[in-house]
């Protein structure tokens, strides 16, 4: 009985996939999971057997936003860039800030070399513009991210950018572990950005001018109930917005010295949402 039932197991392992899916995993990259929005995918291995390099997949509109179990969890880094104009980046990644690692491994623009290097670089714009100039059509690629700090009493301030040429979601668990978050998505299309419920920190919020007359000429930003009760208006223009999330006068905020959290978040005409990541999105705020 056991040796047939083993028998059975190693059968059913060894079928390939249907051609529908072996054709669209051919396609991929190591970073890559299905395209927005995600498809299922039979064989749960072709996920499981590299865990390192292709993070597990969550999907964009799940009721609970729990993270996977450490054994499946991919191992953390202090440095990770990913560039695509042809797919959308979807998927989860560790970051742990104290990790040293080599200078020759992380790109360093120049003109930031005596600022903190991001950690954290997800863009779906430059190869989009390659393609553009040779006489593409291309779609926007969206960004569905689950980011999570791995924290001890001395990490650095995690520093993350996400430059998306369609929707942006981006998720982050910290841990406790302080961040700063960069944004910036082109054209009219959505940010969703999910900040955990101990966010302490500014919110800077900005509308490129060049795009002013795609939609209207106000910067459209919006918050849950939660976060707006919580929520202390700084400035209140039509193409920009600064805010502070939290108990302003236990902070001792000071622009230059802040290390704390931070939100700054671009857009060329889209909408930009914040919520805390517990919360269900409504259309009605």
């Amino acid at each position: 009985m056991d040796d047939d039932k083993s028998a059975a197991a190693q059968s059913s392992v060894s079928k390939s996939p249907n051609p529908s899916h072996l054709e669209m995993m051919s396609e991929k990259s190591h970073y890559d999971l299905p395209t927005y929005p995600p498809i299922e995918i039979e064989n749960p291995k072709t996920i499981l057997a590299t865990p390192s390099l292709v993070p597990a997949p969550y999907r964009e509109h799940e009721q609970e936003h729990e993270y996977a179990p450490a054994a499946l969890r991919p191992p953390p880094t202090n440095f990770l860039r990913i560039e695509t104009g042809t797919r959308d980046i979807f998927g989860s990644w560790r970051i742990d800030t104290s990790l040293d690692i080599p200078e020759s491994f992380m790109y360093l623009d120049p003109d930031r070399r005596t600022a903190p290097h991001d950690h954290l670089i997800l863009s779906t714009l430059d190869a989009t513009s390659r393609r553009r100039r040779i006489g593409g059509s291309p779609r926007p690629c969206h960004i569905d991210a689950k980011v999570e700090l791995v924290r001890y009493t001395w990490s650095r301030r995690a520093y993350l950018d996400v430059w998306s040429s369609g929707r942006i979601n981006f998720r982050t668990r910290p841990n406790g572990q302080r961040f700063s978050l960069y944004t910036y998505s082109k054209g009219t299309e959505t940010q969703m950005v999910f900040i955990p419920r101990t966010f302490f920190g500014p919110i800077r919020a900005e509308r490129k001018y060049e795009a002013s007359s795609i939609a209207g000429d106000r910067l459209d930003i919006r918050f849950s109930p939660s976060v707006t009760a919580e929520l202390l208006i700084f400035s209140n223009q039509d193409m920009s917005r600064s805010y502070f999330l939290g108990p302003f006068a236990e902070a001792h905020y000071d622009r230059h010295s802040w290390r704390g959290d931070q939100l700054i978040l671009f857009t060329d005409a889209g909408t930009i949402v914040v919520q805390y990541d517990d919360e269900e999105w409504s259309p009605f705020w």
